[in-house]
């Protein structure tokens, strides 16, 4: 997936990434993208209180298994990679802005 953001000073996008709400947002103010792909599946139980009314059908007729998403074995490395560096903490400067940053955008900070 492919998104692409021109709101401009002090406005950014909410998304949902690795479970978590992150705010998106141009330091600069200019336009920006944010490309997305598919890097794992993880099973989930289901509840007792599902209701395929409101989610449809929930068998696809795979097997249900934990696995890093790529066509090659060579994707799947790199996905492999990228996650253990951000548990490992070294995409902090990568996914999270400075107050630099967060003061340049024009948003509000709390101190």
């Amino acid at each position: 997936m492919h998104l692409n953001f021109d709101g401009g000073d002090g406005k950014g996008l909410f998304f949902q990434w690795d479970g978590e709400a992150r705010f998106a947002f141009s330091p600069s103010g200019k336009d920006f993208n944010i490309f997305i792909r598919k890097v794992l599946t993880i099973p989930v139980v289901i509840g007792p209180y599902h209701n395929p009314k409101l989610t449809g059908p929930i068998d696809n007729g795979k097997p249900v298994k934990f696995e890093m998403f790529g066509e090659t074995p060579a994707e799947r490395e790199l996905v492999r990679k990228r996650i253990l560096a951000n548990v490992g903490g070294k995409l902090d400067s990568e996914m999270n802005a400075t107050a630099a940053e967060i003061q340049g955008a024009k948003l509000k900070m709390k101190e």
